[in-house]
This record gives C-alpha cells, structure tokens and sequence, in this order.
C-alpha cells in the first residue's frame, strides 16, 4: 500500500519534470539539402554539403540579403570522416533529415563502385532513402555554385527536375536511394541515373542529358534523352510525353518538319523464353494516343488514319530495335532480361548467369507494336499546312 501511494505521489512530478535531456537545438544543426561527393586531387573523396541558410528579416519591409544556402567542401578518405569535418568549417553538427540530392561526379563514378560512397547515406538513420540521384558531367560540386532559377536551393530545383521531365517529357528517370540500391543489387548488377550538365547557352541553367549507366556500381557509358525515352518505352515507364514523326516530304519551307502524337496512355509487356541454347525476347507495346500536330498528314478519313498509324508503328519499332540493337552490342542489359529470368527459373539462371552478357546479346527480339488514334484534337483530321 505504501509503494502504490509513493508512486501516485510521484507520478506528477514525473509528468511536470519530463523533457529530451539529449535534444539538439535548431540553432546547433545544419540542414543539408544536397551533397556531392568528388574524386579528390589526391585520390580520396571530395565531399560538398549545401547547407540550407534561414534569412532573417530586421523588421516590416526589410528584405533578405544573400543567398539562402551555403557550400562546406571537406576532404578526406570516406565518408563518414568527411562528414564529421563539416562542423570544423560550420560552427553546426550537419542534419541529414532534409537532404534533397545526391551528386555524384563522373570522374568518380567510373573509378569507385558508387555503392560504396553510398554506404553512408544507407546506414545512417538520418539521410532519406528518397533523395534524388545524379551523376554529373565535370565534377558535380559545381552545380552548387549554380544560383536556383525558381527554388530556394538549386538542390531543391534539381530535385524538382528530375521528377518533372521523367513526368512531363520522358527524357529521364525518376531515380532515388532506395530505387538506385534495389537496381544495384539485382541479379544483372545494370543501373541507370539521370545525367546532368551545365548547359552552355545559359550561364545559371543546367541540363538533362538522359541516363547514365552502371554496371557493378561503376559508369560504363550514357544514353541520349532520345534513347532514355525509347528505354522509358521498353521499361514502362513512359509517362506523358510526344513522339515525334518526321514528315515524308518538305512542308512550308527548307527545313524538314515533324508532326507530333501525344501518348495519352502505354502499356509494355516483356516477355523472354530462355534455355541454354537461345534466349528469344517479345516486346508488346500498346499506346494510346491523340493527334498533337499534323503538318503533312491527313486523318480526314479512314483510309488515311490507316497510314498514318501504320507509319507510327513502323517509326516506333524501328527506334525500339535501334536501341536494343545498341544494348545488345554493349551488352548491357538495362531491360532487366536476366532479373525476369531470374525470376521465373532460378535454376536456369545460375547456369546462364556467368556468361550472361554474351546469351545477352546473342538473344532475338520480336516486336508487336500497336497504337491507336482516340483523338485528332480537331472536328477535321486534315494537315494545317497545305502541301
């Protein structure tokens, strides 16, 4: 009885007394937004944090100076070291929680297996697994310096990017940590990763150059935006974007013009039939599309919409094999063939699997690809420029 009556005697002054005894305060954190990690003149890595800067305003009317982020650049021999340094330049422990972007630099992606600059930002409990992935042409610090066009951060900006175009254009992919560690621990070891520059013409912008590719971690090579929308196609992946058709014969001028379909809808369907004799590939491709510009067809009839499909179709499976035929040459198997095989025979695959890039590229693709026509964006389906 006496226990029950200390403890309810207590009880309140636990209540009143609680509190983080081990709280940091936010005026003793750094928030990182990005990160890029370089290789070092030395050969270590050059890791640089954007850390996110709060403006503060004097009183009403008063506006912010400066940019609202800064640059902390540490060097060291992994990670974690480099990361444990950016309180030695800040005066703030770094706070991961907020992390937009990963930068990493071309230079060190085709030297180290990227899995291993990446280990940190997997083990930690701080870092999100959802940040956005880049590998960079030139060293990727330098799109830091880069001042953001409508963000706050141009880590924000690059974040927002890479989602809009793998939505809107299909020229790239919208790839973070997890999806990125899930690609490298497949089966075939082939990853790809949005690939940026500067862009030349316009001293604050930056450009999507399509996908980067991996393989075990390392770059191996690129894709074009074209060929990372042809690649969407084969994934599934392919959003919303426009496929572009070039008219037969000049229209209105000297240049040569293309007409343009939007795909309202795609599905695709891979399936391989594998053995260790031959591996045979179908691709199924159905895409639903409206008419976005025409400039040397006319869909006024049946006759006509007829053609103009079947031209689609053509131009669609020509660019599709054009790509595969690439892949294949490369060996390089970012269609996840040997993932599927994987999949549905494990047994086949661990026979298949150590000589895997050449039953690669020996395999033979067919193509089955059909579009429909739901709406020509007019009453009439004729060209708008007369011939």
């Amino acid at each position: 009885m006496n226990s029950r009556m200390i403890a309810a005697a207590l009880l309140p002054i636990l209540l009143l007394t609680g509190g983080c005894w081990d709280q940091v305060e936010l005026t003793e954190r750094g928030f990182v937004m990005g990160v890029a990690i370089d290789l070092a003149a030395n050969g270590g890595i050059e890791l640089t944090a954007q850390i996110y800067k709060p403006q503060q305003k004097a009183g009403v009317g008063s506006s912010n100076q400066g940019q609202p982020y800064a640059n902390i650049t540490t060097v060291n021999s992994n990670i974690f070291e480099s990361v444990r340094d950016i309180p030695t330049h800040l005066g703030r422990r770094a706070q991961w929680s907020h992390q937009r972007v990963i930068l990493i630099g071309e230079d060190f992606a085709k030297k180290h297996n990227i899995s291993e600059a990446l280990d940190f930002f997997n083990r930690d409990h701080e870092p999100r697994q959802t940040s956005k992935i880049f590998i960079t042409k030139g060293k990727a610090n330098q799109f830091f310096k880069k001042k953001p066009l409508i963000e706050n951060t141009i880590s924000q900006q690059l974040k927002r990017i890479q989602e809009s175009t793998a939505k809107y254009s299909a020229k790239s992919m919208n790839v973070n940590l997890f999806m990125l560690n899930l690609q490298l621990e497949s089966q075939t070891g082939f990853a790809a990763v949005p690939y940026i520059s500067p862009d030349n013409s316009q001293d604050q912008s930056i450009a999507l150059k399509g996908l980067a590719l991996l393989k075990n971690g390392k770059m191996i090579g690129a894709l074009s935006p074209i060929q990372t929308e042809h690649l969407n196609i084969l994934l599934n992946k392919y959003k919303n974007s426009i496929i572009e058709i070039p008219c037969e014969q000049q229209v209105g001028g000297n240049h040569p013009l293309d007409e343009s379909l939007e795909v309202v809808s795609l599905q695709t369907k891979i399936k391989p039939k594998a053995s260790m004799e031959s591996i045979r590939v179908h691709i199924a491709v159905q895409i639903k599309s409206s008419a976005g510009e025409l400039l040397c067809s006319d869909l006024s009839t049946t006759k006509g919409e007829k053609k103009f499909i079947e031209k689609v179709q053509l131009l669609v499976e020509q660019e599709l094999r054009a790509l595969t035929d690439q892949l294949q040459a490369r060996k390089i198997d970012m269609l996840g063939i040997g993932n599927q095989i994987y999949q549905m025979n494990p047994r086949l695959w661990r026979s298949l699997k150590p000589n895997w890039d050449d039953h690669f590229q020996r395999a033979h693709f067919t193509y089955d690809i059909r579009i429909s026509l739901i709406d020509t964006g007019m009453l009439i389906g004729k060209s708008s420029v007369s011939k």
